[in-house]
């Protein structure tokens, strides 16, 4: 299947995006699984791309939210935090 060259462009864009996304969260998942890689870019991508839809549409109207850049740098805050804390080791409970 071919496509539209402004749509072959915008797809290399997207994908040079991700692939920046997936660079950066490397070096926080060292070891893992090139899938296991994709799978995490693609979950923060997805998370931060949500945000930026509702927004765009409206319908974040409701939170009282002025600027939801905040709130996107909030859920990769809080996706990085999720990430680190799963790959720390985990001491045996006292007990």
């Amino acid at each position: 299947m071919s496509c539209r060259p402004t749509c072959c462009r915008a797809d290399a864009r997207l994908k040079r995006l991700f692939d920046l996304v997936e660079a950066n969260l490397k070096p926080l998942l060292a070891g893992a699984k090139p899938e296991a890689l994709r799978a995490a870019a693609a979950a923060l991508w997805s998370a931060v791309h949500g945000v930026c839809v509702l927004a765009v549409s409206g319908k974040f109207k409701w939170s009282g939210l002025g600027d939801l850049r905040d709130l996107s740098d909030g859920v990769v805050d809080i996706f990085l935090n999720g990430l680190t804390t799963a790959a720390r080791p985990r001491r045996a409970a006292k007990g």
